[in-house]
């Protein structure tokens, strides 16, 4: 369980960045609320809320996973640090462009497929 703290703790401090990424962009553009028809805000906006709607639930699901023993330790590692690895390429392929891209195929990819599998490892 231990393990599981630490990378929460990660996760933690990346959501603290993606945070941080919005406030700069709001100070940046004078926007107090919304995105103000901004992109760079828009994209911060999605940046932040991408990463809050599903790094939460996933990291709620591994819990259950590891408290049913339905997951070992390297299972634990493979997850997360997939899970890290994607909001970081998430973040760099939207910052980069509000379009498609690598990064962002890539880091949605791999959220997706983290989901899906916790989601089968808790009904087995």
């Amino acid at each position: 369980m231990e393990i599981f703290f630490r990378y929460c703790g990660v996760l933690g401090l990346l959501y603290a960045i993606v945070t941080l990424n919005v406030i700069r962009n709001r100070w940046k553009h004078r926007v107090g609320l919304g995105h103000g028809k901004v992109s760079d805000m828009n994209k911060a906006i999605r940046i932040h809320g991408n990463f809050s709607e599903y790094i939460p639930f996933i990291l709620l699901l591994t819990y259950f996973a590891i408290e049913k023993e339905a997951i070992n330790i390297i299972g634990i590692h493979f997850l997360l640090t997939a899970l890290i690895i994607s909001r970081i390429s998430h973040f760099i392929g939207l910052t980069k462009s509000a379009g498609t891209s690598f990064y962002r195929f890539f880091g949605t990819s791999i959220i997706l497929l983290s989901l899906i599998g916790i989601s089968i490892t808790l009904l087995r």
